[in-house]
């Protein structure tokens, strides 16, 4: 009986058909009611409204309402505080702990805590799921989340606030991770894309959906509740998703991977081929561990190029996601057009990568999104003037849009680049680093109040960096087979070593 891969079975039996479809509606709800949500909630419940003096003061004589980006924002900190008051938009943590002034910067402190604990998430849950399996691992994630979901719609402190945050952000981590992975790893070479890259959709979803959730519900705890309810349907379809075929195969439980195959083979309405699934011995051999990440210099730079456009894909993604209330204009429409502006472009990104490959998709989205934060810098500051607002959301919405192709790329590309044995370690690590740059994001945010344009300042740099290191040092995976072993790694080389030996070779023919 002829030894198969995983990859050689999919293609036969469907690897993207009814089964992957119906994978991707689970992992899109958790998508749209864990991940999303919690990552896009600090927007509104962390938000700083507007402020202005109160009724016949004697002390404040500032006419309108005072923004973050406005000349008169600090003229309350010398003010008694029984003299201005916040605008009556909507309640955040602001609002109710007095975030503000001296104290401004905790409203960072407190989000990007979150991140924190996505970044513990990322590493902690990355061996969970290699070790544990990645259904074990979505479930412990899924049900810590609904958990702590409730306990944070009550705390009257900060601190007990900043906890919570930090555990969801654990626990949101594995769910999410974890979930991509498992929807990867059931998907065939020539569907990796489609797959991985359209459960950004329900991400989109959540985003607008929770724009005008945020503008009809303006206290920040009713927010928390809906979060917390919509919680319970994800466990319960959670418990319904399928362990990984190829971590049952890595981990010697070779009958149990076949049942799984047989399972997509039939909803796929395809016959299951009479095979034996191969077992390469390097995975056998193999322990996953972070070190193998490092296996040798060609490796190590592929590790290392992953790791940073990842952070670079995070950082600049958030910034502008939690910068949109700060464009001038309505906050809530200035949200939902630039979360809009994330439904093309996750189309988009699927042609380029099918079409152009995952390298040069990857490198051309940073290279728009710094062109597009010139153009933002470029715009000069002028809340009068409505045209000058409605060029800053343009630009925002097209670095949006292309550093999402970038970022679904880079999604791709990670899973496809690291070996089945440890592919959760590698997209751990690499996720880790965009929680550091998700992390960052909002203090890049913050420094609005010092200019408005440095942020998009610090995004045109970045960008730029990154896409040279990425177009220099990372391989193509366009149509290649999912790496299975350490070995097989090793053939992709990155892109400079690829040129030298192709030097090397036509010098040789040459002599020749």
């Amino acid at each position: 009986m002829a030894a198969v891969t995983v990859d050689e079975i999919l293609s036969q039996i469907g690897g993207y058909g009814k089964y992957q479809i119906l994978m991707l509606q689970l992992v899109g709800f958790i998508e749209f009611g864990i991940s999303s949500f919690n990552v896009m909630i600090i927007t509104f419940i962390a938000g700083e409204p507007t402020w202005e003096c109160v009724s016949n003061s004697t002390v404040c004589n500032i006419t309108g309402m005072v923004d973050t980006t406005s000349d008169d924002y600090n003229a309350r900190c010398d003010m008694p505080r029984s003299e201005w008051k916040f605008s009556d938009t909507f309640t955040s943590t602001v609002t109710e702990f007095e975030l503000v002034c001296d104290k401004s910067i905790l409203q960072n402190v407190s989000s990007s805590l979150f991140w924190l604990g996505w970044l513990i998430g990322n590493l902690v849950f990355g061996h969970i799921a290699d070790k544990i399996g990645r259904r074990k691992a979505i479930l412990l994630g899924v049900f810590a989340t609904s958990v702590i979901s409730w306990v944070i719609v009550w705390p009257r402190y900060l601190s007990v606030y900043i906890i919570c945050r930090i555990l969801t952000g654990v626990s949101c981590a594995g769910a999410s991770m974890t979930s991509f992975v498992l929807l990867v790893e059931y998907s065939g070479v020539k569907h990796r894309s489609w797959a991985g890259t359209n459960i950004w959709y329900f991400g989109s979803a959540c985003f607008m959906f929770l724009s005008l959730l945020a503008y009809l519900i303006r206290e920040w705890r009713y927010l928390m509740l809906y979060g917390a309810c919509v919680s319970v349907p994800v466990v319960i379809s959670t418990w319904f998703l399928p362990e990984s075929c190829r971590y049952l195969l890595v981990n010697k439980r070779h009958d149990e991977a076949v049942h799984q195959l047989t399972k997509v083979a039939k909803w796929n309405g395809k016959p299951m081929p009479k095979v034996e699934l191969e077992v390469p011995k390097e995975i056998v051999a193999e322990k996953s561990d972070v070190r193998d990440l490092f296996y040798d210099k060609n490796v190590a730079k592929i590790t290392i190029a992953s790791w940073i456009s990842w952070f670079c894909c995070a950082l600049v993604y958030y910034a502008v996601s939690y910068g949109a209330i700060y464009l001038g204009g309505n906050i809530y429409l200035n949200f939902f057009l630039v979360s809009l502006a994330t439904v093309p472009s996750t189309f988009t990104a699927i042609i380029c990568m099918n079409k152009f490959g995952r390298r040069k998709s990857l490198v051309a989205g940073m290279f728009i999104s710094a062109v597009a934060s010139i153009i933002s810098v470029s715009i000069p500051i002028d809340r009068s003037n409505t045209g000058y607002t409605v060029g800053r959301i343009i630009m925002a919405m097209a670095c949006k849009y292309a550093i999402l192709v970038s970022f679904n790329t880079v999604y791709i590309l990670s899973s496809e680049l690291f070996p089945t044995s440890v592919r959760s370690i590698g997209l751990g690590t690499s996720s880790a680093c965009a929680r550091i740059g998700s992390f960052l994001a909002l203090y890049v945010v913050w420094l609005i109040r010092i200019h408005a344009l440095l942020p998009y300042t610090i995004v045109v740099v970045l960008c730029v960096i990154t896409g040279l290191i990425c177009f220099r040092f990372l391989p193509e995976t366009l149509n290649k087979p999912t790496p299975e072993s350490m070995e097989a790694v090793l053939e992709m080389k990155p892109v400079e070593a690829a040129e030298q030996e192709i030097s090397l070779e036509t010098k040789k023919n040459a002599v020749e």
